[in-house]
């Protein structure tokens, strides 16, 4: 998985102490994705590396310029968290989590040579824009990205394949939010193209945004999900 291919998830903690997160890291035997092996600052004062899982899936630490107060006289290692999602193009992926699903939208921006974007992800000739996005109900943001100057390959990733990553979404008419991501050119996974039951009490879809990323719509039902051998999968 790389930074720039549409489809790539990366997970953001927001960290109170980058260093010593990134020695625990190590430790762990995470790589430093990052060229140089050091934190970038940014124009705000935050200061971020890139660093790969055990399941070879990026994650970004980022430290804030300016730290919270730690609310119960803790001072907690993760502070926050973001998800962000590299996207084949940008204005596409946010008119179908606006339209289809009702996210929330804000931020974007136009395409830019951001210094410390290509230091963060060793890119030398990225272009960038961004915007994020937010679910109804929810408090994360999640961080959409997209590259341009640089090659780009999208994801063919099963949901079993090492690494690969989905975002679990309620829903209040599960069949009709499948059918209109159907319309909308979404790609049901799920087996007959419809969201079905999975026991023992909820009813839901797995299915792939237009980058490749997969959601699961889901919805609690009332003894719809039977719990003979073999029905569930999604």
């Amino acid at each position: 998985m790389r930074s720039q291919d549409p489809g790539t998830a990366t997970v953001v903690f927001i960290v109170r102490d980058l260093e010593s997160t990134l020695a625990r890291a190590r430790q762990a035997r995470a790589t430093v994705v990052t060229p140089g092996g050091a934190p970038v600052r940014f124009d705000d004062g935050t200061r971020a590396i890139l660093i790969r899982d055990l399941d070879t899936r990026l994650i970004e630490l980022r430290q804030p310029a300016t730290l919270p107060a730690a609310s119960d006289g803790s001072a907690s290692t993760i502070i926050d968290m973001r998800l962000q999602i590299a996207v084949a193009d940008l204005q596409q992926t946010t008119r179908a989590y606006r339209d289809v699903l009702g996210f929330t939208v804000e931020g974007e921006s136009p395409f830019a040579s951001d210094k410390a974007t290509r230091a963060l992800t060793g890119l030398a000739k990225a272009d960038v824009r961004r915007s994020r996005i937010q679910a109804p109900g929810s408090m994360l943001w999640i961080e959409l990205v997209e590259y341009k100057g640089v090659d780009r390959e999208p994801h063919r990733m099963r949901i079993q394949d090492r690494g690969a990553a989905r975002l679990q979404i309620r829903a209040q008419n599960v069949d009709a939010l499948v059918d209109a991501m159907k319309r909308a050119g979404f790609a049901v996974v799920s087996e007959g193209g419809t969201a079905v039951p999975i026991p023992p009490n909820l009813k839901g879809a797995l299915v792939a945004d237009p980058n490749g990323f997969f959601l699961t719509p889901f919805a609690p039902c009332d003894n719809c999900a039977p719990t003979g051998r073999g029905r569930g999968q999604i």
